[in-house]
């Protein structure tokens, strides 16, 4: 298989480890949280003055949105991971193949990446632009863990899965066969 191949084969397969934990520290995490979080973020981002037969309705209606994200969210973590993790594979790749850094620096280098790209700037953004939703949500989740976990573990995961030799190991230096 050539490399890049490679590279992003133990992305997708890191990816397919941090869609597996994350959909599971979903359901465990957020999920109880889910109503008081979803309520009061509707509460607050409402214009005052509304008539409170009309807020509950739009916070019933939020409500019936985020019950059901959660419940498929263990699913599009996965499947969402997956492609992050071919994307992060093939920055792997670069490191490896084109900046010549080593198999585990290339792996720790497109984790960090990782978490700065997809954990700490998009936090740094919300903080700016919507300071007062953050509060909310803070109420309820570590927002800098929930921002820094998804990273963590795919750096984690890309770094196993790139060191130690497992079953992929076989699908990753598998031969074309002949027809």
């Amino acid at each position: 298989m050539a490399s890049y191949e490679r590279h992003v084969l133990h992305g997708v397969l890191a990816g397919a480890i941090t869609g597996v934990v994350l959909g599971v520290l979903v359901l465990v995490a957020v999920a109880p949280h889910v109503e008081g979080m979803v309520r009061d973020i509707v509460v607050k981002t409402l214009p005052a003055g509304l008539a409170e037969s009309y807020v509950e309705e739009v916070v019933e209606s939020a409500l019936g949105v985020a019950r059901a994200a959660v419940y498929v969210a263990p699913v599009v973590e996965v499947v969402q991971y997956v492609l992050i993790g071919a994307i992060f594979g093939l920055v792997k790749g670069v490191f490896r193949e084109r900046l010549g850094f080593g198999e585990l620096t290339s792996a720790a280098a497109a984790g960090v990446l990782h978490i700065l790209l997809l954990g700490a700037i998009p936090v740094l953004v919300i903080s700016t632009l919507y300071a007062e939703i953050l509060g909310v949500v803070s109420k309820y989740i570590n927002l800098y863990l929930a921002a820094a976990a998804p990273g963590a573990v795919f750096a984690v995961s890309i770094v196993l899965v790139s060191s130690v030799r497992g079953p992929w190991t076989k699908l990753v230096e598998a031969k074309p066969r002949e027809v």
